[in-house]
């Protein structure tokens, strides 16, 4: 009984040390995401209080703008590739995901 409870983790090895990466590569991805939607914010104010210029305040907005749009560009685009993925024998599901995607896209950066 042992020796097969051993048999079974190697076989099962692989298939492990995947979720393990996986699981830390998503769960660090969330972390940031979440840690970085607030930084801006306090970034301004810290700003603000030290009397820097209204440039500066201006381009940091501006940056951490498009940063977020970018990242949610990027998170639908690889997300609708991995989905076709799955259903690439079929024309009229592609179509659809594509521009449902680029909807979804719109009004979650909108």
């Amino acid at each position: 009984n042992m020796r097969q409870h051993e048999l079974s983790r190697k076989k099962c090895m692989a298939q492990m040390v995947l979720l393990v990466v996986l699981g830390v590569v998503i769960s660090t991805f969330l972390l940031g995401a979440a840690i970085s939607a607030i930084g801006h914010v306090t970034i301004i104010a810290l700003l603000k209080d030290l009397g820097t210029s209204n440039n500066f305040s201006t381009i940091i907005k501006g940056e951490s703008l498009m940063n977020d749009g970018v990242a949610l560009g990027l998170a639908f685009g690889i997300a609708s590739l991995l989905w076709m993925g799955y259903i690439f024998d079929d024309a009229i599901i592609q179509i659809s995901l594509t521009l449902a995607v680029r909807y979804i896209a719109f009004f979650a950066v909108r």
